[in-house]
């Protein structure tokens, strides 16, 4: 049985508040896409090198789309949430 302790320590790790989900299906990406767009237009007409720091593909696929040619796939936030998914799997394993 899992201590009140850690279950609070996954509850605030994971939730959707901290790294919020974005669904692509529901439309909710529509402004972020619209923006990708828009920057990438912006960077052209200033004669700029336009790029993005995202690891969702439709955002990386998208920003190829309007000419983009600087990816960051992910960030530090990305990496460290990946760790910490790690460790929470290492310890679930150990009160298995």
């Amino acid at each position: 049985m899992r201590s009140s302790a850690w279950t609070a320590l996954t509850a605030s790790l994971w939730d959707r508040t901290i790294w919020p989900a974005i669904s692509i299906a529901s439309g909710e990406a529509a402004p972020i896409l619209d923006a990708i767009a828009a920057v990438a237009a912006a960077a052209r007409r200033h004669g700029k090198a336009g790029g993005i720091i995202t690891s969702e593909p439709v955002f990386l696929r998208h920003a190829k789309a309007h000419g983009m040619g600087i990816f960051c796939i992910g960030s530090e936030l990305h990496m460290l949430k990946l760790a910490c998914r790690g460790i929470i799997q290492q310890v679930e394993e150990l009160q298995r």
